[in-house]
């Protein structure tokens, strides 16, 4: 286990090499053997909706996006996958063949990649690491499930300010921040249509909460709290519990 942590110490924060320490305390040693360190470009596809269980992913550093592609012409992006994340075993343990969703990594991504089977061998034996994923899955059905619930009441303009919030604090590594997502993707994250996406970003921009140059949403140092002040006020008024980002 130390020899496959030793490789990637480099790109862990503190916490999260002890998570995975903790993690794989007992994992069978030949399954440690044989998991794989992956890197990936950003925007690779890592499964397809519909591909079989043949791999399980652990997200070590960078960012993946869940992809919905029931609808092919309007893919919906629903989620933003962060380290320490693990991905693919959530259909092992429905017992379904094959995968529910795409995944696309939205920057340079680095995972472990576990053998289906392995994993299974490994969960079966392991009640630690089996207890651990298990309250990890808990904690993000619980939360996704009272989100969704609220979701569903809230206007166009908080939904924006709400993605324009999580962008800012994942991936802003400086101000101004240009958000890199386009509208056709901001839209399908938000459930909006384009024509509604593009009279709230006006309405944003004459408020002067965003900018906008050549197309692309700037954000200041000051826009992101303004922003935040307004998700706040919305958390208040509307009696919300938003996820944190």
């Amino acid at each position: 286990m130390k020899f496959l942590l030793d490789q990637i110490e480099h790109l862990l924060q503190p916490d999260t090499y002890a998570f995975l320490a903790t993690l794989f305390k007992q994992c069978p040693k030949d399954i440690l053997m044989r998991m794989d360190i992956m890197h990936f470009p950003k925007n690779h596809i890592i499964m397809h909706t519909g591909d079989p269980n043949k791999d399980v992913y652990i997200l070590v550093k960078g960012g993946i996006e869940g992809v919905d592609e029931s609808v092919p012409t309007i893919p919906y992006t629903f989620s933003d996958l962060r380290p320490i994340d693990i991905l693919g075993d959530y259909e092992l343990f429905s017992n379904v063949a094959t995968r529910y969703v795409s995944l696309r990594t939205t920057t340079e991504t680095t995972c472990l990649r576990i053998n289906a089977q392995d994993y299974l061998s490994w969960m079966k034996t392991d009640i630690n690491a089996l207890f651990m994923r298990m309250g990890m899955l808990m904690l993000v059905l619980g939360q996704e499930t009272q989100f969704h619930r609220q979701f569903l009441f809230l206007d166009n303009e908080t939904r924006l300010l709400l993605f324009l919030l999580e962008q800012v604090e994942k991936k802003a590594k400086h101000f101004p921040y240009k958000v890199e997502a386009s509208r056709e993707q901001i839209a399908s994250r938000i459930a909006s249509s384009i024509r509604t996406l593009n009279r709230t970003l006006s309405k944003l921009e004459d408020m002067g909460m965003i900018s906008r140059v050549h197309g692309k949403i700037i954000i200041s140092k000051q826009q992101s709290v303004l922003i935040k002040a307004a998700i706040h006020q919305a958390e208040n008024d509307l009696r919300l519990t938003l996820p944190k980002t």
